[in-house]
């Protein structure tokens, strides 16, 4: 981990840096990590998302970073929300601290962690699709379609439907997918699009991938920490020998 911290720092790596209010919102903000410097990571100037909140100091955060075409994440504390750093034309700009992480782990295997849900009873998804001319609104006549979900991951799902509802299926390709995960207080509504569709059950059922992609940003982030939550909560309890 020393070593990642160290490459990651050496070539100022981007990091987009994401903190969760007591209200539930999602503070986002991206920098580059400059420097390691004891048990802190000391960062350049900071853009946020939203110009009108910060992440306070003691903010607990989830740190994404890219590095040489990977992405590692790791959680972190904010100790100084407004450190002076050099910026373009000498001017001055805000930088953070980070307290050093205890690990850092690969996020595109986090991300790619996919839960299967049957053991977990049926989970119903209603999909609706887009309106043609805007992501976020369905059209004023658009009918569900009920379906259940296979399986979920942070970055989509897999969902069989009745071939017989579907009509149109060029509907399918980009659309809203309201479902309730067992335990969970919250529905989730996410934004789909279509990855693969495959004939199933002897051709009466199809089976469809979606990747979420964002359209409400901060209800984004939230409802990917809330999967993320959700998934590795039972992928521990399903391992042999646990729970």
């Amino acid at each position: 981990m020393e070593h990642l911290l160290r490459e990651v720092c050496a070539r100022n790596a981007p990091a987009e840096l994401h903190h969760e209010t007591p209200e539930g919102s999602i503070i986002t903000c991206h920098c580059r990590l400059l420097k390691l410097s004891g048990d802190r990571i000391l960062t350049d100037e900071v853009i946020y998302a939203d110009l009108e909140h910060r992440i306070p100091r003691g903010g607990a955060v989830t740190a994404y970073v890219s590095l040489l075409g990977c992405r590692y994440q790791f959680q972190s504390t904010v100790e100084d929300n407004a450190r002076e750093v050099s910026g373009t034309d000498c001017r001055r700009a805000t930088g953070l601290t980070l307290r050093k992480p205890t690990s850092v782990d690969d996020s595109q295997r986090r991300a790619g962690l996919r839960l299967a849900l049957a053991p977990l009873g049926p989970v119903e998804v209603v999909i609706v699709s887009c309106h043609p001319g805007a992501d976020t609104a369905c059209p004023i006549d658009a009918e569900p379609i009920h379906g259940q979900m296979v399986n979920i991951s942070v970055g989509g799902a897999s969902v069989t439907v009745d071939q017989g509802v579907l009509g149109d299926s060029g509907r399918m390709e980009r659309v809203y997918l309201t479902f309730r995960l067992p335990g969970e207080p919250e529905e989730f509504c996410m934004l789909g699009c279509l990855r693969h569709a495959q004939t199933v059950e002897e051709g009466e059922a199809l089976r469809i991938g979606y990747r979420f992609r964002p359209w409400c940003r901060q209800g984004f982030l939230r409802s990917q920490q809330r999967i993320a939550r959700f998934i590795e909560q039972h992928e521990q309890h399903s391992r042999p020998g646990e729970g």
